[in-house]
């Protein structure tokens, strides 16, 4: 998953204020078929949902940032890491 975001960190207040930086838009690859889906803001839903029926999210610091971002509309039920090594 990655997203790209409407406004900068600057332009919120900082990097912790990641929610309120908004959704410009999504791309997910999705291994069950094979495919990259975009969504854009008008369509999160879809994409919340998406993300919740997977059992493994891979992206560039997701949890810290892509998460946050989403929090902004709405929390997303994560999924629990479920590979070897994992504490």
């Amino acid at each position: 998953m990655d997203i790209e975001t409407r406004r900068s960190a600057e332009e919120v207040g900082g990097w912790h204020l990641a929610s309120r930086m908004g959704v410009a838009c999504a791309v997910v690859y999705d291994s069950a078929d094979d495919r990259f889906h975009t969504y854009l803001e008008e369509n999160l839903n879809r994409l919340m949902d998406h993300l919740e029926r997977l059992d493994l999210v891979v992206g560039f610091n997701v949890k810290r940032f892509d998460y946050r971002v989403l929090d902004g509309y709405r929390p997303v039920v994560r999924p629990e890491p479920s590979y070897p090594g994992h504490p």
